[in-house]
């Protein structure tokens, strides 16, 4: 008998099986979940660079009004809209900045453009940064009830009234970033996660800045090392973000050689807030 030479041939492969694709799948969400980490870390470090971005053209806004009236905005202040009632302190800052200013004839004005003139707007730091920087608050043309800053009349003795030709404002305020505050606008940064106020402190302030803080939780404006008196930005202002998770923390002594030990603890929430004295975060 002749013996077949046709060899019998193995069954095909028709698939993975269902450990390796368990292996495939396992792999795939490692790999997607490293990619969303990057992903999400390369956005928050591009907003925080915007931060960084933003606080330079502040400290220009600020330069130039410096430039203008010979020191820099007050971090903290009362307005009163009937030109009437000015305590004696805010007096002095008014002569400061305007030595026209004609207190002899009252003119009631709408600081905040809400449209009426009896109000009594405390500021505080954030506040005061809006209100010197941008000017009294009108109506946008292009959005009705977008109240806008628009800078200080040139009339000297009358700054605050509407209309004419005008001093500022002296930074370009993304009208998206402004936000209500009491009676006045705040200016917030663009970490989304946070929606939170840009803190301005002047220098005068440092040593009690409980009106310029108020409204933050903080307690201190920050200080060299441990010293209590030798402060950053000892000469000018600090200005401060939250960072992304939308929380000042207390302020106080900060060392950017040990804040990654010193920043613990009831301190934690100081770690990524973002300053015009350090760049980046405060604490890796």
């Amino acid at each position: 008998m002749q013996r077949s030479l046709i060899q019998p041939t193995r069954p095909s492969r028709s698939g993975f099986t269902l450990v390796e694709l368990l292996v495939v799948i396992t792999i795939i969400l490692i790999l997607a979940g490293l990619l969303t980490v990057a992903v999400f870390g390369a956005i928050e470090n591009a907003r925080i660079a915007q931060v960084q971005s933003e606080l330079t053209s502040l400290e220009k806004g600020m330069a130039d009004f410096q430039m203008t009236f010979h020191d820099y905005p007050p971090s903290s202040f009362v307005i009163d809209e009937s030109d009437m009632g000015w305590a004696p302190s805010e007096r002095n800052l008014i002569l400061k900045y305007w030595p026209n200013y004609d207190f002899g004839t009252p003119i009631a004005f709408d600081a905040n453009g809400d449209g009426d003139t009896t109000d009594v707007i405390v500021l505080n730091g954030a506040e005061s940064l809006v209100f010197f920087l941008g000017g009294v608050l009108s109506d946008d043309a292009a959005v009705p009830e977008n109240r806008v800053p628009t800078g200080f009349s040139k009339n000297m003795a009358k700054p605050f009234q509407p209309g004419g030709s005008r001093v500022g404002p002296f930074h370009e305020f993304n009208t998206g970033q402004l936000r209500e505050s009491d009676d006045f606008k705040i200016l917030v940064d663009p970490l989304t996660s946070s929606q939170k106020a840009y803190v301005y402190i002047h220098s005068d302030d440092y040593v009690n800045p409980t009106d310029a803080l108020d409204g933050t939780g903080m307690t201190n404006v920050y200080t060299q090392g441990s010293s209590t008196d030798n402060f950053w930005k000892s000469q000018t202002f600090q200005l401060i973000s939250a960072g992304p998770d939308g929380r000042y923390g207390e302020g106080g002594a900060f060392n950017p050689d040990t804040a990654d030990d010193t920043l613990v603890g009831a301190r934690v929430d100081e770690r990524d807030n973002i300053t015009n004295f350090h760049q980046g975060k405060l604490a890796p």
